[in-house]
């Protein structure tokens, strides 16, 4: 577990049920509508509760918000994360890894949406976000898969590893990108991202 990135908070029972409902609807609303437009009260009626009840697990519109965050970079870390203990060849954990966050984006678009907004097009007075750590994190994880591929004379030599990792998160960031702007997924185009990543475009 990275240190520099809190971990969402998690009771259990009852208590949970309801946090997680809320977080929820707060991930689909702040996506939608932005942090500005976005309304506790919207929320609470969505999901069922009384706003007490929501400030007794996030004390402000803020604190949920950031909760938000967290908890949706929690999920896109597992991804990360799981990479580097597949023990296939590099292009197929590659194109597993690429698969798994564009279906994610494909089943469920709002965390996606939620995450590369802020990444990309931050809603000017929301609360700040640590996404330095969290993008630092998860280029950390991609970097080291990708060395121990150059080790193994799958990957050049002569390129750093954190230039590759950027480079194929990139295409990956404008691919789901697209998603979210309604462009259909082709059925290989995991395979057709991590192929070029490769080989390149060369015949």
């Amino acid at each position: 577990m990275h240190p520099d990135i809190p971990q969402p908070r998690l009771p259990s029972g009852k208590e949970n049920d309801l946090r997680v409902r809320i977080l929820l609807v707060a991930i689909e609303r702040f996506a939608t509508h932005g942090y500005g437009a976005t309304s506790i009260r919207s929320i609470v009626e969505a999901v069922g509760c009384t706003k007490p009840a929501l400030y007794y697990h996030f004390g402000s519109k803020a604190d949920l918000f950031v909760e938000v965050h967290r908890a949706v970079q929690s999920k896109v870390r597992k991804a990360f994360v799981a990479m580097p203990q597949n023990a296939a060849p590099l292009a197929e954990r590659l194109e597993r890894f690429v698969s798994s966050l564009l279906e994610a984006t494909v089943e469920d678009p709002s965390p996606a949406r939620l995450l590369l907004t802020a990444i990309h097009r931050p809603e000017q007075g929301q609360p700040p976000l640590d996404l330095e750590a969290f993008h630092a994190h998860n280029l950390a994880r991609l970097a080291a898969v990708l060395q121990q591929a150059q080790a193994a004379g799958e990957v050049r030599e002569d390129l750093a590893a954190e230039v590759l990792a950027e480079i194929l998160l990139g295409m990956v960031h404008h691919r789901a990108l697209e998603l979210l702007r309604g462009k259909p997924l082709a059925h290989d185009v995991s395979k057709q991202i991590i192929d070029v990543f490769i080989h390149g475009a060369r015949t």
